[in-house]
């Protein structure tokens, strides 16, 4: 990555763009576009207006695919969570995910079931002693073969391997043109 560019509210998206692609020194010709909902039409009208089509590649985000923008332009690029990561398969890998987790608490030394501890107090505002543990248990469980693939999370408790699929808009449509799966050498056209 070259740099990156935040813009304020009350931007004027003509003058970012022209600004982002006449600079002297531009080495980039990529431009990755992460925006709000509300900016995402006169932002691409941007770029069209000001014909910053050919010779840049424009990637948007998963939000801005799903805007059904009538500013999405023919060649524009975008990446999304792949189809079968739907709320219900979501919500049936994590469901595998706890009980896997719990598993581990059932054939473990772990003092979370011997302790002799009171029902949870919600509207205490001192930590749950087990919460730290949970956690760390949530975050070091697996699940092989979910719903929406292999289920694991690095140190910072994000998920290591999901599937996107690589959108191109054709003819003013959004079309798979590939898929690529993180953390992973896959990549594959469509």
């Amino acid at each position: 990555i070259e740099r990156t560019k935040e813009y304020g509210p009350n931007t004027n998206f003509t003058s970012l763009i022209l600004k982002l692609t006449t600079e002297d020194r531009l080495l980039a010709r990529v431009f990755i576009i992460h925006t709000r909902h509300k900016d995402i039409d006169e932002l691409l009208l941007a770029i069209v207006r000001l014909q910053k089509l050919e010779n840049f590649v424009w990637i948007i985000n998963e939000r801005a695919l799903k805007s059904n923008s009538s500013a999405l332009f023919d060649g524009l690029l975008g990446v999304k969570l792949h189809d079968s990561f739907t709320e219900e398969n979501l919500l049936i890998d994590a469901t595998q995910l706890i009980v896997n987790t719990f598993i581990k608490f059932l054939n473990s030394s772990s003092s979370f079931w011997t302790e002799n501890i009171s029902v949870i107090d919600c509207l205490s505002v001192e930590p749950w002693g087990n919460g730290k543990d949970v956690y760390q248990a949530l975050a070091n469980t697996s699940v092989e073969n979910g719903k929406t693939g292999n289920i694991a999370f690095n140190e910072e408790g994000d998920r290591i391997e999901s599937l996107y699929d690589i959108i191109n808009i054709q003819y003013g449509q959004p079309k798979v043109v590939g898929n690529y799966r993180s953390n992973t050498d896959y990549i594959k056209k469509c």
